[in-house]
């Protein structure tokens, strides 16, 4: 999971079934390592400020099994939201 949305404060990055973040505190410009984990399928991912439970992005998307993807959260600083914020999803291939 990658944040390169500039100017937008650190997020939490979740899906919508799970009120958990399975991703916390992602800085501008950060990378979370390790990867994180999570079951195939089509699911809707949300990103929220850190702390915070409203969803500033929420993108609906399909993980295959034993596949690895780069979520990245991209956009402009905005005030109070993001401007024209999305997640890109990267399928990383070997």
């Amino acid at each position: 999971i990658g944040h390169f949305a500039a100017d937008v404060e650190a997020v939490d990055v979740g899906v919508a079934s799970n009120a958990t973040a399975f991703a916390s505190n992602i800085a501008y410009r950060a990378v979370t390592n390790p990867a994180v984990q999570v079951a195939a399928g089509t699911v809707t991912a949300q990103v929220r400020f850190t702390g915070q439970s409203s969803v500033i992005i929420s993108s609906t998307v399909t993980l295959e099994a034993q596949k690895g993807y780069l979520l990245l959260a991209v956009g402009e600083g905005g005030s109070p939201e993001p401007i024209n914020p999305s997640l890109l999803l990267i399928e990383m291939v070997d």
